[in-house]
């Protein structure tokens, strides 16, 4: 129905599941959407074509898959995963590409202890943000760090109604405000009764410094010489130990924005480091130090990747 007495064309039908679909999410960018459906699988469409991409969770063996169907799906265009809820106690990732394996793993608390005790309600992904929410019947709502797969915080909106209705009250449905980095949780006390309750998420049990960049990382190496990862965030690069996995320098403001880093190389003796950017600029740093070593601009556009040769003293972007 579009409005006050008009009513929209049905354009095609398209036969993606055997039971019941659940959920829709929009991969806006890609021009793709995801359904979920009580038959435990994910299906992929074109939008251009109306043609199946790929399915998510078909054939796949137990625990690689939802067991009992899926019931609530959600996109993250920031780093390109579909989370889905069924009836586990943990939400399942996955890659929206045609792979033989594009399952990416469940999110748990660690240590294989889940975060949830009850069934999911719903996962949300925020927008912007490397944060996934996952809400259970119980009330209990969890916070996910995408780039570390792992919870962050946790809290129950069971909190806010009496006591005394604590123990009847079970959550229906949530949704995020973006925003304000809050939640709106719709839960049924008795029969006849349900209740609407909000909760603000906390900033400070988003980012941990010492763990994982404030923005989505773009690149990663790895140098075999020092036994260091380096990793690359928008305009700043962090250096990790190989052995401890702790994180061992941050340099600040390699790139200064606008300007965004898009490619990252190391030379073959893996001393010297390259960068491209956004605009088409090249810079060479070293590796211990990131000080600047040369700067280039020899394209027009983003640089996608680059290597140096130092046996030519040559450049390749």
């Amino acid at each position: 129905c579009m409005g006050r007495g008009l009513v929209a064309d049905v354009a095609c039908s398209l036969p993606l599941h055997t039971s019941p679909v659940s959920d829709i999410a929009l991969l806006q960018a890609q021009e793709k959407l995801v359904t979920g459906g009580l038959d435990s699988k994910l299906s992929v469409v074109d939008l251009n074509t109306l043609s199946v991409v790929c399915e998510l969770g078909a054939g796949q063996p137990p625990g690689r898959c939802h067991a009992g169907g899926v019931l609530s799906v959600a996109y993250s265009p920031d780093y390109n995963f579909v989370c889905s809820a069924g009836f586990e106690f943990e939400p399942l990732l996955w890659v929206p590409i045609n792979v033989r394996n594009n399952f990416m793993g469940r999110l748990t608390a660690g240590a294989g202890h889940t975060a949830h005790k009850h069934r999911l309600v719903g996962v949300q992904a925020v927008p912007g943000t490397s944060r996934l929410l996952s809400t259970d019947v119980s009330g209990l709502v969890t916070l996910w760090d995408l780039r570390r797969m792992q919870a962050v915080q946790s809290f129950n909106v069971r909190h806010e109604v009496s006591e005394v209705q604590r123990k009847s009250f079970h959550v229906l449905s949530f949704a995020c405000r973006h925003r304000t980095s809050g939640i709106v949780c719709v839960g049924r006390i008795d029969t006849d009764h349900t209740q609407l309750l909000s909760y603000e998420v906390s900033e400070q049990a988003d980012y941990d410094p010492q763990a994982s960049h404030c923005e989505p990382i773009c690149m990663a190496l790895y140098n075999s010489f020092a036994n260091m990862f380096l990793t690359a965030g928008p305009t700043d690069l962090k250096m990790w130990d190989g052995i401890s996995s702790g994180l061992s320098t941050h340099f600040k403001e390699v790139v200064h924005a606008p300007d965004r880093i898009t490619a990252m190389g190391l030379d073959d003796l893996e001393r010297r480091v390259i960068l491209g950017t956004t605009q088409g600029r090249l810079t060479v740093r070293s590796f211990a130090t990131m000080d600047l070593c040369a700067t280039y601009v020899p394209h027009r556009a983003e640089v996608v990747d680059a290597l140096l040769c130092r046996p030519r003293q040559r450049v390749f972007s």
